[in-house]
């Protein structure tokens, strides 16, 4: 990520969220033989989809939850609902 956003149109992910933060910290200190491309993949999906510009914060949610859902087979409004 190189300390830039995605988009040179968005604020870098890092300062919007900290866990954003924490996991380009973790990714710059962490060995390369201790990454699992898989999460890394995943990861790299979540903060595409949440690196752009939406009109409204209920479509980013949205775009979570699908994101979750896709990727790990969970859907919040199940478990919310439940």
């Amino acid at each position: 990520m190189c300390n830039r956003p995605i988009d040179y149109g968005t604020v870098p992910l890092a300062l919007l969220c900290p866990i954003f933060g924490q996991f380009e910290d973790d990714f710059q200190t962490t060995h390369d033989s201790d990454l699992n491309p898989r999460i890394f993949q995943a990861t790299r999906e979540l903060a595409n989809e949440m690196a752009g510009l939406y009109s409204k914060e209920a479509e980013r949610q949205w775009r979570f939850q699908e994101w979750l859902r896709r990727t790990y087979g969970v859907s919040l409004l199940d478990k919310i609902g439940k």
